[in-house]
């Protein structure tokens, strides 16, 4: 089977006054387009017969390969006004590995009318027509062996084209922040410094372990034991790791292990696969590339009411 290539070009005015005679085809041309088709080519190439090749002339009229422009679609004539060669251009190619773009199915010349320019003139007519009819592109195919097709069309400034591989789109993590936890060395010496220094409110704390302070509409910062903090995520703090954890809440621990395959794949190191908690919650941790921790949680306490209020 013969490999084919499949060319795209931008349609553009014409440049130069064309030297063949030409018009667009018609309807009554259908018979010498058929005669044309046949013997242009060598025996059983276009068609098995004079019969077979007409008849696939009318079914291209007719929409077989494209719905047919005709005003895109050219005959050149010779003195005597006989078609000698012709061009077919279709809306677009049928199937979904060929450009959104006209397309021309056919371009045959006769046999003795070879080496004039017909074919170079009769795309050139093609392109302008499309040109002021408003399409941007027009393509075709042609045999991978076909040397003369293909310098013709090069040197119209055809070019390759392949269809673009389809890719999935990621999943993406949505965007939000429920949890700033920072660790630190004294839960009593920071208590004191929030809530007595600067006059914060503990929304909720375990003395001595953790502290949460609403700071935001639905966001809460914790201050939690770094110890503490650091056998949950399974290292030492000190061992570069910031003692600071950003938590995303989700509705259930499926959503949990579906937020971490996402992160995953997105290139995050998930160190600390999701398991359920002491405090009755299921969470794992990723990291970003600069080493932060974030906490994928489900929290079965966790409640954010309409005016941002947190019930943990």
């Amino acid at each position: 089977m013969t490999d084919m290539v499949t060319l795209i070009a931008k349609t553009t005015p014409l440049e130069r006054e064309l030297k063949t005679a030409s018009r667009t085809v018609q309807e009554t041309d259908i018979t010498r387009l058929g005669e044309l088709y046949f013997t242009a080519y060598d025996t059983g190439v276009a068609a098995e017969s004079l019969e077979a090749a007409m008849a696939d002339m009318r079914a291209s009229y007719a929409g077989k390969y494209g719905e047919l422009l005709p005003d895109a679609s050219h005959v050149a004539l010779d003195e005597d006004g006989k078609i000698v060669a012709a061009v077919l251009v279709v809306e677009h190619a049928l199937g979904n590995d060929t450009p959104d773009a006209p397309f021309i199915i056919e371009l045959i010349t006769d046999r003795e009318h070879r080496r004039r320019g017909l074919a170079e003139d009769l795309v050139l007519a093609t392109l302008d027509t499309l040109f002021n009819n408003g399409h941007k592109d027009v393509a075709l195919r042609v045999e991978a062996n076909n040397s003369a097709a293909l310098a013709l069309y090069l040197s119209l400034d055809f070019h390759r084209w392949s269809p673009k591989k389809k890719t999935t789109k990621r999943a993406s993590v949505e965007q939000r922040l429920n949890f700033i936890t920072l660790g630190v060395r004294d839960v009593t010496r920071s208590r004191e410094f929030y809530l007595t220094r600067l006059g914060w409110t503990a929304h909720h704390e375990v003395p001595g372990q953790v502290i949460f302070l609403q700071v935001n509409h639905g966001l809460i910062l914790s201050l939690w034991d770094r110890a503490a903090m650091a056998a949950e995520l399974g290292v030492e703090p000190s061992d570069g790791v910031p003692a600071l954890t950003l938590s995303h809440n989700v509705a259930s621990p499926a959503e949990v292990d579906a937020v971490l395959a996402q992160a995953r794949e997105a290139g995050a190191a998930v160190d600390h696969p999701a398991v359920h908690q002491e405090w009755g919650g299921y969470s794992g941790y990723f990291a970003d590339p600069d080493g932060f921790r974030w906490e994928v949680a489900y929290n079965p306490t966790w409640n954010v009411n309409d005016a941002g209020h947190v019930t943990v």
